[in-house]
């Protein structure tokens, strides 16, 4: 049997989307998925989860060959394993919900005392919890 891991991703990490090229050949299956937090637009575009208890994230559960390129995905992140404290995003293994059971996976999220610094920055509570990327601007 295939050793496996998991990983929430709720963004750019998603299928479908560029930032997915850093792990696409690990993933074995992706289910939808949602897990507890407040999701937000941040002001360059992409989303962030403030690991909170009020609110959900949906986006899909991945089920990765182990080892999961987990330095590459840290590094694309802003995590820093060794200075979490100075990193934009920490990667926490939370539970994460679908089709009736629970999983644990890890997950990015940002630290809930960001959540004041980004609501200043401009940062938008995406409502029902779902990111798509920016649109196109038309021609």
């Amino acid at each position: 049997m295939t050793a496996r891991e998991h990983l929430f991703v709720y963004g750019t990490l998603m299928p479908g989307h560029p930032a997915h090229e850093l792990l696409a050949a690990y993933v074995l299956e992706a289910r939808p998925a949602w897990t507890a937090g407040r999701l937000y637009r941040l002001p360059a575009g992409y989303p962030g989860l403030v690991d909170s208890p009020e609110g959900e994230a949906h986006g899909q559960v991945l089920i990765l060959r182990a080892p999961a390129p987990w330095p590459a995905l840290d590094e694309y992140e802003g995590y820093d394993v060794d200075d979490p404290l100075r990193s934009l995003y920490v990667r926490k293994v939370r539970p994460v919900h679908g089709a009736g059971d629970v999983t644990e996976a890890h997950c990015y999220v940002m630290p809930a005392e960001s959540e004041p610094g980004i609501i200043a920055a401009g940062a938008e509570v995406l409502p029902g919890g779902r990111w798509a990327p920016p649109a196109a601007p038309s021609v």
